[in-house]
């Protein structure tokens, strides 16, 4: 799998900046879709490992997490998040 650098498109000033990780492609693009007709740039990852890597790029302000993920699971990701914390603003 490569990595691509998360889009910017829809940028607005307003709405939060979204990062939505769902391992099921169709409810993924569901969920961004839908946030983002409500004015809420968001952006998909499938798997926790791309999820850590986008949140170092882009500053989000709420992440959707799935906890059943292939590989690291939710709960890992956000152990992950949670001690990446320190001294990042996920």
């Amino acid at each position: 799998m490569s990595l691509t650098r998360p889009s910017c498109r829809g940028v607005t000033n307003r709405g939060m900046r979204i990062l939505v990780v769902e391992d099921e492609p169709k409810l993924g693009r569901l969920l961004v879709r839908g946030l983002s007709e409500e004015g809420h740039p968001a952006d998909h990852a499938a798997t926790g490992e791309h999820a850590l890597w986008m949140a170092g790029v882009v500053p989000y302000d709420l992440i959707v997490l799935d906890v059943m993920l292939p590989g690291m699971d939710g709960f890992a990701t956000a152990a992950s998040f949670a001690s990446a914390a320190s001294g990042h603003r996920f």
